[in-house]
C-alpha cells in the first residue's frame, strides 16, 4: 500500500470521528423530551462555532494482536476545520480542512526528523467526499447529508442514539455504519464500523464549546 492511500485511509478514518462528533455537538440541550430529529440537529448545527474535546479511542483491527488504545484531543472551528492530536501510544496531528488533509508525524531523535504529509482533497474520491459531508454537515445542510447517508434517529433529547450507514459505493467499501450514543447536546459515545471487519469505540470529554 502506497503511502498516499495509507494517508487518505488514516484521513478518512479521521474525518469519520470528528463529523461522527460534529455532527451532533449543537443539538438541542434545550429540547428535554422532544422527540430527536434530523431537522432540530441540521437547525442547532448553524449555530455551532467551535468545539475541543479529549478522546480514548479504542481500536480493533484483525492486524492487531490485541486492541489498541488511543489518547489524544481534537478540535472542530467554523466552517471546516478538524484537527485531531494523538498523544498516546505515538504523537501524530491530522487536520482536515476545505483543501485536504495534512499529516504530522512527530519522530524520536533516533528515528530521525518528523515527515508532514499532504493530500488535496480534490486527489482523492474518499477524502473529497468526506470533506464535503464534514462541510454539509456543519453548515446544516440536511439534503446534501442525506445524500451521502442513511440517517436513522431515535430517542429525545435527554437519551437518544443515532446510527448512519453510508449511500455511495466510494464510502461503503470503506464503511458500514457510524453509531452513537448521547444526552442533552453532545454525543459521549460513538462506534465506526468498517468494511474490512475493524472497528473503533470512542468516548468523548468535552473541554469546551462555544457556539454564534
Amino acid at each position: 500500500m502506497s503511502w498516499k492511500i495509507d494517508i487518505a485511509s488514516r484521513a478518512g478514518r479521521t474525518v469519520r470521528l470528528l463529523v461522527c462528533v460534529s455532527v451532533f455537538l449543537g443539538s438541542t440541550a434545550q429540547a428535554g423530551a422532544q422527540e430527536w430529529t434530523v431537522d432540530a440537529v441540521m437547525s442547532a448545527l448553524r449555530g455551532l462555532k467551535y468545539a475541543e474535546a479529549t478522546f480514548t479511542e479504542v481500536r480493533h483491527s484483525s492486524f492487531l494482536k490485541k486492541p489498541l488504545e488511543l489518547n489524544g484531543t481534537f478540535v472542530y472551528e467554523a466552517p471546516r476545520t478538524f484537527v485531531k492530536k494523538t498523544f498516546k501510544p505515538y504523537p501524530e496531528t491530522v487536520t482536515v480542512d476545505a483543501n485536504g488533509v495534512k499529516i504530522e508525524q512527530e519522530k524520536s531523535a533516533q528515528e530521525g526528523q518528523s515527515r508532514t504529509q499532504f493530500i488535496a482533497a480534490d486527489a482523492h474520491p474518499l477524502v473529497q467526499g468526506l470533506v464535503d459531508s464534514a462541510e454539509a454537515t456543519m453548515s446544516g445542510k440536511r439534503e446534501l447529508l442525506e445524500a451521502r447517508y442513511e440517517l436513522e434517529i431515535s430517542g429525545t433529547g435527554e437519551m437518544w442514539t443515532v446510527t448512519l450507514v453510508p449511500k455511495e459505493e466510494s464510502l461503503r467499501k470503506k464503511l458500514d455504519s457510524l453509531s452513537f450514543e448521547g444526552s442533552g447536546d453532545l454525543i459521549k459515545h460513538a462506534e465506526i464500523n468498517e468494511a474490512d471487519g475493524d472497528r473503533s469505540i470512542i468516548d468523548l470529554d468535552y473541554l469546551k464549546v462555544e457556539r454564534n
